[in-house]
Formats: C-alpha cells, sequence, structure tokens
C-alpha cells in the first residue's frame, strides 16, 4: 500500500522480500541469485494468462457442443483423436443469497417459519436433497418451498483420448 515505505518491517515483508533480493548481486559471479525466482513467476504469469484465454475457449466449446446435441438429439461427437460425449440433464436448486437475496431471505423465513431447524444455517443444497426430493415436508410447505426453486440446465463435457492404432507391420 502506500504506506509501505513507512514500515518498520518493510525490510523482513514477505510482499517486498522478493524486489529486494532482484536488486542485489552476487559479489563473487555477479550474478542476481533471485533472478530465477523471477523467471518462474513471469512464466507462471504467462501461464495463467494462456490457461484463462484456453478456458475460455473451452467453454465457448462446451456451448456450442450443447447446442448441438440439443439441436441434432446427440450424445457423443465423434473426432479425429478421439470422442466427446455431451451429457445433458435438468438440475432443480433452492436459490442462493448471491442469486436473489430477497428470496433467499423470504425462503429462510419460511423455513424457520415451518420449524425446519435442522436445515440452518439455511444450507439450500442439504434443504433441496435432503427434504423436498425425499419428500420429508408437509404437501402445503411442500408447494410454498416450490415458488423458491429454479430450474437450471446441468451438463457434463468428458473427453476419451482414442486408443493409438497399431501400424502394420
Amino acid at each position: 500500500s502506500g504506506l509501505c515505505r513507512f514500515c518498520e518491517f518493510y525490510d523482513i515483508c514477505p510482499a517486498k522480500i522478493h524486489g529486494k533480493l532482484l536488486e542485489q548481486e552476487d559479489e563473487a559471479t555477479g550474478e542476481i541469485p533471485a533472478m530465477n525466482l523471477k523467471d518462474i513467476a513471469n512464466s507462471y504469469i504467462v501461464k495463467n494468462s494462456q490457461m484463462k484465454v484456453l478456458k475460455d475457449e473451452v467453454d465457448a466449446l462446451k456451448e456450442e457442443l450443447k447446442t448441438a446435441a440439443k439441436q441434432y438429439n446427440i450424445s457423443v461427437f465423434e473426432g479425429d483423436d478421439g470422442k466427446v460425449s455431451v451429457s445433458l440433464s435438468d438440475e432443480y436448486k433452492f436459490v442462493t443469497k448471491t442469486a436473489d437475496f430477497k428470496k433467499y431471505a423470504d425462503l429462510s423465513f419460511l423455513c424457520r417459519e415451518a420449524g425446519l431447524e435442522e436445515f440452518f444455517s439455511l444450507d439450500v443444497n442439504a434443504l433441496m436433497k435432503e427434504g423436498f426430493l425425499k419428500e420429508r415436508f408437509p404437501d402445503d410447505l411442500t408447494e410454498k418451498l416450490k415458488d423458491f426453486i429454479e430450474k437450471r440446465e446441468a451438463s457434463r463435457v468428458t473427453v476419451r483420448k482414442a486408443k493409438q492404432k497399431k501400424s502394420p507391420q
């Protein structure tokens, strides 16, 4: 932060040590011992950026595969080096605090009013899996809970490498 230059612990700060080491030269060899660490950091930064770009590309390809799977009713796509399978299913989950705070608060109130303390802190995953899907609630509560359920598409895309073909001898 802007306060670093006034800090009494600057010389031993883990966030600053590498920068200080880069300024120090080995008197015997004239080399900077910390340069290898800088190379590692630079390599990591580059690879991390490349990974993010590749992840975005892979996510876009997954969406294309999911769209094609729906459009053509295909679950396995043949490639030159293997097969890609696409599994589509519906997934039911209760609304989350981050998705819709107001609706989550209403769900929380409803559950507390119904005496569902075993699910608190409100664990919407447990509420869905252990309560709602196992039909452990009275019918009137089940109907009220349905107002808080959102349907989302779930998918899984997997890759299987093709076995190496034996060349004729």
